[in-house]
Formats: C-alpha cells, structure tokens, sequence
C-alpha cells in the first residue's frame, strides 16, 4: 500500500502540486529535483489498485533522528477515509525517528493534533495566515501520548 516514489509520473506531480502554495512549473520542478537528488528528502506514495491516492514528504535530520513532514497530499475522492492517517501512522511504525514536525495552517492544525502533535502558533509568516509547528516526540517506540498511532 505505501512505497517510496522514485519515478515522478503526471500524477503524482499533480497530487503533490495539490499542497504546494502557489505551485508554478518552476517551482514544482525545484521540488522534484530536491526528492530526485536530495538524499534526506523521501516521498512516499499511498497506492490502492496500483494507484496513487496520496503522497506524504519528509526530510531526514540523520544528526537528530527526526524527520520534518514537508508534503500531505490526498486525492479530492479519497478524501475523509483515513488516508493521511495511515501516512503518518506508516512512518511512526516503520522509521525509528524521535521526532517529527510539520509546519501547517489553521485549515489542518486540528488534523495534526488528532494524530498526537502538539502544535503552537509561530504567528504569521505569511500576512493573513496564523502558522502552526506541530511536533510528535517518542519515546522509544511510543509517543509521548502513549501511542505509537494516531
């Protein structure tokens, strides 16, 4: 079900431009090449039928053990069915990080939150639009909440 992409085919570039802001092709093609050519950069790729139904993005800090959440991205129909869940849930069970972050807005802070992280408003970086960071440690194999899934 969830795999590493290593080919960047139209639709997953379609799905990943989904979470980009403002994803021009100049943009979109920086950041391809930093997942093509960037070993700390993964991007993984949720498949039913062999098809892609969403894309997750981290970067690796080997020095902390931790992986920053850079990319979440669900197709529109397969929205609301627990998808993103299982994404971060998959990291949790199958990498040994300590921690993980992701920067986010208002619009998926609460998903964030239902999933274990503990987020605090860093204000507005950009005018009009409060940022969150939302941090999950672990302990071991388990979070700090006790769960090793959100």
């Amino acid at each position: 079900m969830i795999r590493q992409i290593e080919e960047f085919t139209s639709d997953i570039i379609s799905l990943l431009s989904e979470c980009i802001y403002k994803p021009s092709v100049d943009k979109m093609n920086n950041v391809i090449r930093l997942y093509e050519y960037n070993k700390y950069w993964k991007l993984y790729g949720y498949y039913v039928s062999e098809r892609v139904s969403a894309v997750i993005g981290i970067k690796i800090n080997p020095a902390e053990n931790s992986a920053v959440i850079l990319h979440v991205a669900v197709k529109q129909g397969a929205r609301g069915k627990g998808i993103g869940r299982k994404l971060i849930n998959e990291l949790l069970s199958s990498k040994s990080f300590t921690t993980f972050q992701a920067e986010t807005d208002c619009d998926a802070v609460g998903f964030y939150k239902s999933c274990g992280f503990e987020a605090e408003s860093i204000g507005e970086l950009y005018p009009g639009v409060e940022r969150f960071l939302c941090i999950l440690r672990r302990v071991r194999n388990e979070t700090l909440h006790g769960k090793a899934e959100c």
